[in-house]
């Protein structure tokens, strides 16, 4: 329960006479309602307010609901006299209170702004009578000015103005609006509404205890905003930290039988070697040691801060114009058809096969290789599948090959922490769509572990994470 259903609910219970008790010293709704008919006849005598025509008499059938045997149910026009107000030009009205706009002038749905002249003065419940918030309730007090928009509710010396308004509020009178593009509300069917009447001192003992309680529903409102907004950051704060626990190496043990990644690091600078000498990746500038600086925690005694092009390839895909796509051919990979885990072809562009084995056959997809998005959407994280194999990844889209023994979808998870989207803040550039590419990864540092420590560290992720997404749901 939010605070507003909160405040309905104090509500209900006040327009059924359940918020405070009945005392039989205060009399009954009966006598008040007949010093209200006598003063109203008094007001009509002296040409105060119109005589209007007399109301249908309450069936059984209308009644909604029990109320105390000390109440009266009657409809709002017989101890209420409501009035819209005058039509006030928007070029009239100023936004700012000034010496020479000094009165409030209210429109339907509360304060407009401020106005030179004023046509009512006292204290009164306003209910708004056009738009979609038709029926809503609010006060003006001492001099002001009511609008067209705006329905005066003049309650007489016998009821209570505060008792009014929260009463009118509890009967949600939006429920009688017109059904049209504009809804509205017209004073002839706004009078025939039931009504609970009080006795006058109870009125003032709703009220009372009404105000007594508003203030903690004030702050249970901001208690339960809080802890909406802790609920929903809860799971997103749980994956967080168990993939920043997985990174430190502190989700799973450390076993001596699975050796170091010293060891991997060396395999993976041998296979690299290997791959220049036949010519499937060229040979790179060496990179520059790691610094203690740029080490942003300490990691196991088996494990190795590298750099990312130190244990995997990766590219940028090409950036190809618009003049060279065809209706079919090889698929061309847009942020589109990376909405799931897994790359799709949807949204995807086509490019002529000659062309693309003259100019971007190096760039073609292969099973297994991981392709995120760098540019615009930069969460996007997928694996290509059987039927992207072939494709193209567009510009804003890097593809990466593990080098042997690195577990992608340790990589795959590494790209989702804090670590990774840490470094890439410090380093990624551009104006309103900020973006990164391969000179921002080639500087960028991994926690490395062995091999089995990191099929570990995925298979302990994949077995928590179904849990943080429960805490969603």
């Amino acid at each position: 329960m939010n605070a507003q259903d909160l405040k309905t609910s104090i509500l209900q219970l006040a327009i059924q006479g359940k918020l405070v008790e009945q005392r039989a010293e205060e009399g009954t709704a009966t006598e008040l309602l007949g010093q209200i008919k006598a003063e109203k006849e008094r007001f009509i005598k002296a040409k105060k307010i119109k005589k209007e025509q007399p109301l249908q008499t309450i069936a059984e059938d209308e009644i909604p609901f029990d109320i105390p045997v000390s109440w009266e149910w009657v409809r709002i026009g017989e101890i209420l006299n409501l009035q819209a107000g005058k039509n006030m030009s928007a070029s009239d009205i100023n936004e700012n209170q000034s010496e020479e706009y000094k009165y409030p002038c209210y429109g339907g749905n509360g304060l407009r702004g401020y106005v030179k002249i004023f046509n009512r003065d006292g204290k009164y419940a306003l209910i708004g009578r056009q738009g979609a918030l038709c029926g809503n309730i609010n006060y003006a007090k001492e001099k002001f000015y009511a609008t067209e928009h705006a329905v005066v509710v003049d309650h007489f010396d016998k009821t209570d103005v505060m008792w009014c308004g929260y009463f009118l509020r509890a009967l949600n009178l939006n429920q009688y609006a017109t059904a049209t593009a504009q809804p509205g509300l017209a004073v002839g069917n706004i009078v025939k509404v039931l009504i609970p009447l009080p006795p006058l001192e109870e009125q003032k003992r709703i009220v009372a205890k009404i105000e007594e309680l508003m203030p903690y529903v004030e702050k249970y409102g901001d208690a339960h905003s809080k802890l909406e907004v802790f609920n929903k950051k809860f799971p997103e704060d749980v994956q967080k930290s168990i993939l920043q626990y997985a990174i430190q190496g502190k989700l799973v043990e450390q076993r001596d039988e699975e050796g170091t990644a010293e060891a991997l690091y060396q395999q993976i600078q041998e296979e690299k070697v290997k791959l220049i000498k036949e010519g499937k990746i060229k040979k790179e500038k060496p990179l520059p040691a790691i610094t203690e600086d740029e080490i942003p925690f300490d990691i196991p005694d088996s494990w190795k801060w590298v750099r990312i092009p130190e244990m995997s390839y990766f590219q940028e895909g090409p950036g190809i114009l618009a003049i060279d796509f065809r209706d079919s051919g090889v698929p061309l990979i847009r942020i589109s058809g990376m909405q799931n885990d897994d790359l799709s072809l949807e949204g995807c562009n086509y490019l002529d096969p000659d062309m693309v084995e003259k100019r971007w056959s190096h760039y073609k997809l292969d099973p297994g290789d991981i392709v995120i998005s760098t540019s615009a959407s930069m969460d996007k994280i997928c694996e290509v599948t059987d039927k992207t194999v072939g494709s193209i990844p567009y510009t804003g889209q890097i593809r990466f090959k593990m080098y042997v023994n690195v577990n992608k979808d340790y990589f795959r998870f590494f790209i989702k922490s804090s670590c990774y989207i840490k470094q890439i803040n410090e380093q990624k550039s551009g104006g309103t769509i900020k973006h990164y590419g391969p000179t921002h990864l080639k500087k960028m540092i991994i926690p490395l572990p062995p091999l089995e420590e990191q099929k570990r560290i995925v298979a302990k992720i994949e077995e928590l994470m179904p849990f943080c997404k429960q805490l969603v749901e």
